[in-house]
């Protein structure tokens, strides 16, 4: 006999580095043309240059020229606009994909960040006080 009310075989969970997992904090972004984000990204003893894509207390989302091979532990240097600030933050690469020439990848730092004493926390606020979406990128 067939039985009509026996609940679905639940779906297998995805793998792999972009499996979906629920943000812990809410993330920001500042618009690509008005502020860029310069970053060094240190791997394996290689200086990568990228810009800021978006960013949370516990990661961030960044654009790369060459490929970094994801599941790294590295180290962030992210450069104030026009200043000599700078943040440094342990992080690990937890995904990477290519689109037309450029890199996009996401990073989990090591520890949740307080950005609110940073020049990005001047930037956060900034884009609340204007209710507006900031997007870091270059």
């Amino acid at each position: 006999m067939l039985d009509l009310f026996r609940p679905a075989p639940p779906k297998p969970a995805p793998h792999g580095p972009r499996a979906h997992v629920q943000r812990r904090s809410k993330r920001f972004s500042v618009p690509v043309l008005d502020i860029p984000i310069r970053v060094d990204l240190l791997a394996g003893g290689v200086r990568h240059s990228c810009h800021l894509w978006d960013v949370s207390q516990n990661g961030a989302g960044l654009m790369l020229r060459s490929p970094v091979q994801p599941g790294q532990s590295v180290l962030l240097r992210i450069h104030a606009p026009g200043g000599r600030e700078t943040i440094d933050i342990e992080a690990r690469l937890m995904w990477m994909d290519q689109v037309m020439g450029t890199y996009y990848s996401g990073v989990e730092f090591s520890k949740p960040v307080d950005f609110s004493p940073t020049f990005l926390g001047v930037l956060i606020r900034n884009s609340e006080t204007l209710n507006r979406s900031t997007h870091l990128v270059a």
